[in-house]
Order: C-alpha cells, then sequence, then structure tokens
C-alpha cells in the first residue's frame, strides 16, 4: 500500500504540475489573442446586423418576384406551418380515440392530409444565408 500511495502523490504532484502550467499558457493565450478576440466579436455583430438588414429586403423579392435563389447565394426557404384551434383538435382526438392526450406533433403531421376544416396550412418563407457568401 505504501508503494501506491508514493506513486499516488507522485501523480498529484505532477498532475498540478501540469495544470499550473496549463493555466499559466492559457492565460498567456488570452492575453495575446485579447485584440483578435475583441475584432471577431466586432464583425460578427457586424454580421448579425446586415443579415437583418438583409432579411426584410430578400423576403420582399421573393413576395414581389417570387425568387428562392438570391444574389449571393442568399435563398428563400417556404417553412409550412398548421394553424388551428386547440380545442377544436383536442375535441377531434377525443372523438376519434387516437389520443389520451392531444399529442401536437404527431397532430400537426397527420393534420395535412385528414382534411379537417378547423385547419389551415401556411406556407412562411425564411431567409437562409450561405456559409461563404460567392459573388
Amino acid at each position: 500500500m505504501e508503494e501506491l500511495v508514493l506513486e499516488l502523490k507522485q501523480e498529484m504532484d505532477i498532475l498540478a504540475g501540469k495544470k499550473a502550467e496549463y493555466d499559466q499558457r492559457f492565460g498567456d493565450f488570452v492575453e495575446e489573442t485579447v485584440d483578435l478576440s475583441q475584432e471577431i466579436d466586432r464583425h460578427k455583430k457586424r454580421v448579425d446586423e446586415l443579415k437583418i438588414m438583409i432579411q426584410p429586403l430578400a423576403l420582399a423579392r421573393f413576395e414581389s418576384a417570387g425568387e428562392k435563389k438570391l444574389y449571393g447565394g442568399i435563398g428563400i426557404r417556404e417553412k409550412t406551418t398548421l394553424d388551428y384551434d386547440l380545442d377544436r383538435a383536442m375535441a377531434f382526438a377525443k372523438e376519434k380515440d387516437m389520443f389520451l392526450q392531444l399529442d401536437r406533433k404527431l397532430f400537426e403531421k397527420a393534420a395535412p392530409g385528414l382534411g379537417l376544416d378547423f385547419v389551415t396550412e401556411k406556407k412562411i418563407p425564411q431567409v437562409t444565408f450561405p456559409k461563404v457568401v460567392e459573388l
């Protein structure tokens, strides 16, 4: 046992030294790259601002011309959503004895094919941005 305790102490001492070295190097890295980190944050904020400015313009172009593939690889994707009266959907589920409680995800998957008068399908256009803008 004594030998194992001696080895444990040695390993713990080595581990403490390695952790201290790591903390020192990491601190140096953070200190050396603080300007770069601030530049990244600034550019990321500007990218987000530009996307917010581009979105309504892209949606307007889609609405007016139906274009889905826009300049720079920006695109429009139409997301389908369902709009329905939750109480009527619940009543339908109980009437058909389909669910003990309304499973909205399952109901929304099945509802388009059921032809229910209280469900309307809507397409909502969404702007998509490429990982790399190619001009």
